[in-house]
């Protein structure tokens, strides 16, 4: 029931800026049966753990995506400010791969700019991910086990 939020669903979405074309484009990349999930809504008694959550921590309500497509290429530009539309370094990386990016990218990210700079930082995860655990940064060794 998770409603396509990928490169292709997203752009057709967007409608060229009208921005009115969830359903249709739910239609066209999800089975018939998903398409309304698109349109939810959720009162506080219906998922009282979810409010309870929000009530007791930091939620990103005004966070927005870099670009318009999944998480792994938001994540991505998260962490290093680009996908590589250029494609001279690895990328371009705007599509879900299929767990993890395998890809090697060669651009420097925020972590390495951090640590030239004497700043300490962190990463917190969970180690129930399993293979999840395995990403750009854990196979460059900025992600301690």
């Amino acid at each position: 029931n998770d409603p396509d939020h990928q490169w292709i669903a997203a752009h057709l979405s967007w409608n060229g800026g009208a921005n009115d074309g969830w359903l249709p484009a739910q239609a066209r990349t999800r089975s018939v049966a998903n398409t309304p999930v698109v349109m939810g809504y959720y009162a506080r008694p219906d998922i009282p753990i979810h409010y309870l959550l929000a009530d007791t921590f930091t939620i990103c309500d005004q966070y927005f995506s870099s670009l318009l497509g999944g998480t792994m290429p938001n994540r991505l530009y998260w962490i290093s400010a680009t996908v590589n539309p250029d494609g001279d370094q690895g990328g371009p990386q705007i599509v879900e791969p299929a767990i993890q990016p395998k890809l090697t990218f060669t651009w420097r990210i925020m972590p390495q700019n951090l640590s030239d700079a004497g700043i300490s930082w962190k990463v917190y995860n969970s180690k129930l991910l399993g293979g999840l655990n395995d990403t750009s940064l854990s196979r460059n060794g900025y992600v301690g086990s």
